[in-house]
């Protein structure tokens, strides 16, 4: 029955390679005004049955483009939830996309994101603000440092900021410095969520002698496994980071100066030596907080003396090879991408260069775009900033950010007209926090995501309609 309702010769290239590894691609050549199949090579060799029929569609342009082909759908194969990937022109998956035409998604975006961030208002509190509309858990509803600080920065992207009357701005910033405090054990001036306060503390005596256990495994195999107090702290720092930044983006400062944290060559770097640079995300993470604090809380001298330690540190960890910030030669590609966005948002702070530019543009334009938030949004950043001081290979990352617009418009709602964290699910975990059920609508998380590298991508190419936030 399937092969009854498609091209003759698309049916019989598809009978002859159903049992081998490739898949067909079916296209309209708007050069010859027909349909025609194409022949792909997959890299996983699957089973008959296992057979998985995904359509996407995209609508020609008009007047049709000169000598272009249009991708309508594809048929394509999977084993173990493990998607065939398919090798199509420089052994990459090229979704073709339409620069002259408006998507739908598109339409008053601005407007729909900013009615479903009213929606995600408190009732009585403005300034507190919910993960998601409909499937918030207990810890989703208490939280308020982490998505009053998401909220603001969508505000300061979407130009909505600066229509705020000094006593509202004034009250929102009031609010997030409300989570300054002093708390035993803890640097003194952190942002202390007390929903994330109690959910470590309830974890201290469940996990005492896991985290022992912990301990003793980092002293005799020199590996470095976090403990639950290190997670904790960790969760903390990255907190107070967020919330000084975000003050510093729209012209504030935290009431109390944070300090508490390596402020000398030896101490930095020792701070730095201890992180595991072979999860290049979670020490990148580490260093761009330390260069945040340098930058927004120290007098010059000390400031400058600092960011001059940050960024010869860097020499340590920097691999002169692939360009990236790791040790061990055999990391993810995802891993090291997001490694990169977060050295490099570090290095925005300190006003200080990318190391090997042209290699990470390199890199990133042969890496499939993951439909991930966190991932999409660490690639196009990396793209950008890299571009942007090197001036490499624009064509190519103009085609690769109309790709990624594709993708991105799979994470839009379009019933609430917004965007989610995972296609088709919510962002469902806040540093450890089940925080909401996971349901097929938008979330706080992902709306500032991919808001943000949408609005890098804006800007590439020309519409500079959205401000950039320096996170």
């Amino acid at each position: 029955m399937l092969f009854a309702i498609i091209p003759p010769t698309f049916a019989a290239a598809f009978i002859k390679q159903s049992g081998l590894i490739s898949s067909i691609v079916f296209f309209v050549d708007l050069k010859e005004n027909k349909s025609v199949s194409s022949l792909v090579d997959a890299t996983t060799s699957v089973k008959l049955f296992e057979l998985f029929n995904f359509l996407m569609r995209e609508e020609p342009t008009s007047p049709p483009l000169p000598n272009t082909s249009t991708l309508i759908s594809h048929l394509y194969k999977f084993y173990s939830k493990k998607i065939s990937k398919l090798i199509l022109e420089k052994k990459r998956f090229d979704m073709k996309y339409n620069p002259c035409m408006e998507e739908n998604w598109e339409i008053n975006l601005k407007v729909n994101i900013e009615k479903f961030l009213i929606n995600l208002q408190d009732n009585e509190n403005f300034y507190i603000f919910n993960p998601v509309m409909l499937g918030n858990t207990k810890h989703g509803r208490n939280l308020g440092l982490g998505f009053s600080c998401y909220a603001l920065k969508c505000f300061h992207m979407l130009g909505l900021w600066d229509n705020l009357d000094k006593k509202e701005k004034d009250s929102w910033v009031e609010y997030i410095n409300s989570f300054q405090k002093n708390i035993n054990h803890l640097p003194e001036g952190s942002f202390v969520d007390k929903e994330v306060e109690n959910f470590y503390n309830s974890l201290t005596s469940k996990l005492a002698i896991k985290n022992i256990l912990k301990h003793l495994l980092n002293v005799v195999s020199n590996k470095k496994r976090p403990t639950n107090r290190q997670k904790y702290l960790e969760t903390i720092r990255a907190e107070s980071k967020q919330a000084i930044a975000t003050l510093n983006e729209v012209g504030y400062v935290n009431n109390k100066k944070y300090l508490e944290f390596p402020r000398t060559e030896v101490e930095i770097n020792t701070f730095l030596d201890d992180l595991n640079w072979d999860t290049p995300w979670t020490a990148g993470a580490q260093f761009s907080a330390l260069c945040v604090f340098s930058a927004t809380q120290l007098e010059e001298r000390e400031r400058d003396k600092n960011i001059k330690y940050l960024y010869s540190y860097l020499d340590n960890v920097v691999n002169e090879k692939s360009g990236f910030y790791h040790i061990n030669e055999r990391i993810k590609d995802r891993e090291l991408i997001n490694g990169a966005m977060k050295v490099i948002t570090g290095l925005d702070w300190i006003n200080k260069p990318i190391h090997y530019p042209e290699k990470l543009i390199d890199f990133c334009l042969n890496s499939d775009p993951s439909p991930e938030g966190c991932d999409i949004v660490d690639t196009v950043y990396v793209l950008f900033k890299c571009f942007n001081q090197s001036d490499y290979k624009k064509d190519e990352i103009n085609s690769y950010f109309n790709n990624v617009k594709t993708i991105i418009s799979q994470h839009f709602d379009s019933k609430h007209k917004s965007f989610s964290y995972y296609r088709d699910k919510s962002q469902d975990f806040y540093y450890g926090l089940k925080i909401t059920e996971g349901q097929n609508e938008p979330d706080i998380h992902g709306t500032t995501l991919l808001l943000w590298a949408l609005s890098m991508i804006y800007s590439f190419q020309g519409n500079k309609d959205y401000k950039i936030i320096k996170p």
